[in-house]
């Protein structure tokens, strides 16, 4: 694991109470993440800049912006079937496979065990068109004939069958060996390579969150009122390698926009906005805080949430505390938008 983060900030100060600042985060690094398959996070890279106007117990205003990218970050699992797959595919390989054992042109190795070796031995579905009668084989059987099979003869089979299956000389390619030339040559195509469709397993993410938000304390006689607002804007951007950002794997079912190229656009945004209010009575040794928040997001409804305590300081060293409060979390982008394929499934948000 490799981390570096480094960080910038400008700071000013108005009258000593107002102050103005701006400030930039970068951070890279390379490490193995485990998810929904173990994934190689290489050069990733996070950027991230703020300016904010405050004045403490008075106001604040603040925006800041985050971008990410995933560098040459590539799914390491997914990687081993698209080489596997590149090869032959799981199907041809097994009918390569089966196809040395039966046929007679090449290994024909099942004839030799089921008729010379184990010739009583019902090895096949049967139909006798006398009788009309079906007679499944008797797996049992045919387990125990093969356990009679000296281990060396099975073992060597087996490696016979391996190499046939693998061999180019037949329509699939050779099995790609580690350590090879072309080995390598086919690694650095499909972890460089963005689309399952054509091989890769290429992580792509060149997302970005633009968030802002403004608070006001009203600090009056009768009590203290907060208001304030918040807004935050997704833009996700995989090429189709995370999310359904892209009309060859599956068209976003929610906000969306096709541009010019032909990839789905996908925005997301969400607003909220909050009021809350601090009474003090007898003497400050009662506080009553409440508030109420109500949140919006495009894809869903409106959801007001609201909390309420109250603190009752009996004298310096007890309290009496009273809470209830409530919040609530949105899905997240990947609960949206995923469209993922980790090679023997696909994963679909929404």
């Amino acid at each position: 694991t490799e981390n570096l983060k480094t960080s910038l900030g400008l700071y000013y100060l108005f009258d000593k109470d107002i102050q103005l600042s701006t400030s930039s985060n970068f951070s890279t690094g390379t490490t193995v993440y485990q998810g929904d398959n173990r994934f190689s996070l290489k050069d990733i890279k996070f950027f991230q800049n703020k300016i904010e106007l405050k004045k403490d117990n008075d106001f604040f205003i603040r925006f800041y912006a985050t971008h990410e990218d995933a560098g040459n970050s590539y799914d390491a699992v997914l990687t081993a079937f698209q080489i596997q797959n590149a090869a032959a595919s799981d199907l041809r390989f097994h009918e390569l496979y089966k196809q040395w054992w039966e046929d007679e042109n090449r290994g024909g190795i099942f004839n030799v065990v089921s008729q010379q070796m184990f010739p009583d031995v019902n090895w096949t579905n049967y139909y006798d068109p006398q009788t009309q009668t079906a007679y499944p084989r008797d797996n049992v059987e045919c387990m125990n004939a093969i356990s009679q099979i000296p281990e060396d003869s099975l073992i060597s089979w087996h490696q016979q069958a391996l190499l046939y299956a693998n061999s180019e000389n037949i329509d699939a390619l050779d099995f790609f060996e580690v350590g090879t030339q072309r080995f390598d040559s086919i690694l650095n195509k499909t972890i460089s390579t963005a689309s399952v469709l054509n091989g890769g397993s290429k992580i792509v993410d060149k997302s970005a969150l633009y968030h802002g938000h403004a608070e006001k304390i009203f600090d009056w006689n009768f009590a203290k009122i907060t208001i304030g607002s918040n807004f935050r804007i997704y833009t996700p951007k995989s090429n189709g390698s995370l999310f359904s950002d892209t009309a060859v794997n599956h068209t976003a079912i929610l906000s969306s926009a096709q541009d010019t190229l032909g990839m789905t656009k996908i925005i997301n945004k969400e607003v909220g906005g909050y009021v809350g209010l601090e009474k003090t009575l007898l003497s400050d040794q009662l506080i009553i805080k409440g508030s109420i928040r109500i949140d919006k997001n495009q894809n869903f409804d409106y959801i007001p949430t609201q909390a309420i305590s109250t603190i009752f300081n009996i004298n310096e060293n007890h309290t009496i505390r009273s809470t209830f409060t409530s919040a609530i979390r949105n899905p997240t982008l990947l609960n949206q938008y995923q469209y993922y394929d980790v090679g023997r499934a696909i994963l679909v948000g929404s």
